[in-house]
C-alpha cells in the first residue's frame, strides 16, 4: 500500500479528511456495525438471493453488506426468485455465475408497493419463516412477492 500513501493521507491530500491513519478505512462503519437494532445483511458475492435479518448487537463479518432496515417485506423481496432473476440481469458478474450486488445497484431495485393487506400477509409469513426452516413457507413468501409485482404465469416461468 505504500505506493498509494500520498493519495490516502487524511491531511487534505487524501480522499477524505478525518481522524484515521493513511492505511485505515476512511468511512465510519462502527455505528452501523455496532447498532443495537436488528438489520438486514446480504452477501457481497451471491449465487442466488441471500439476505438475512440479524439481531442488534451482532457484528457481521466482511463478506456481507449491511442495510439499516428490518423491513420484513424488503427481506422477502431480496430473497425472492424475482430478485434472483433481476440480480443476474443487472448486477456485475463475479466468478461461476455469481453477482456482486453493490448498494448503488440495490438502490435502483424496483420495489413494488404492496397493498396494506399484502404487506401484512408477507410480513407475517416472513416472521414465521424467521422462526422455522420451512420450504413451504419459502414458496408461499415467493408467491406473495410475485403477486405484489403482478407477474403473469408466463413471467413467473421465466424466473425458474
Amino acid at each position: 500500500l505504500a505506493q498509494f500513501r500520498d493519495e490516502l493521507e487524511p491531511d487534505g491530500v487524501g480522499r477524505k479528511p478525518g481522524n484515521y491513519r493513511w492505511w485505515e478505512l476512511q468511512d465510519p462503519v462502527g455505528a452501523l456495525a455496532a447498532s443495537s437494532e436488528p438489520r438486514l445483511v446480504y452477501q457481497d458475492i451471491q449465487t442466488g438471493p441471500a439476505c438475512a435479518l440479524i439481531p442488534g448487537g451482532v457484528v457481521p463479518d466482511t463478506t456481507v453488506w449491511i442495510l439499516p432496515s428490518q423491513d420484513r417485506y424488503l427481506l422477502a423481496v431480496l430473497n425472492s426468485s424475482l430478485y434472483g432473476w433481476y440480480a443476474q440481469q443487472r448486477f456485475p458478474p463475479a466468478l461461476n455465475g455469481s453477482v456482486r450486488p453493490k448498494l448503488a445497484y440495490l438502490r435502483q431495485l424496483p420495489l413494488a408497493t404492496p397493498s396494506p393487506a399484502a404487506r401484512t400477509a408477507i410480513e407475517r409469513l416472513v416472521e414465521d419463516r424467521l422462526h422455522r426452516d420451512d420450504a413451504e413457507l419459502d414458496r408461499a413468501i415467493d408467491a406473495a412477492v410475485l403477486d405484489v409485482y403482478e407477474l403473469t404465469a408466463d413471467e413467473r416461468a421465466l424466473l425458474r
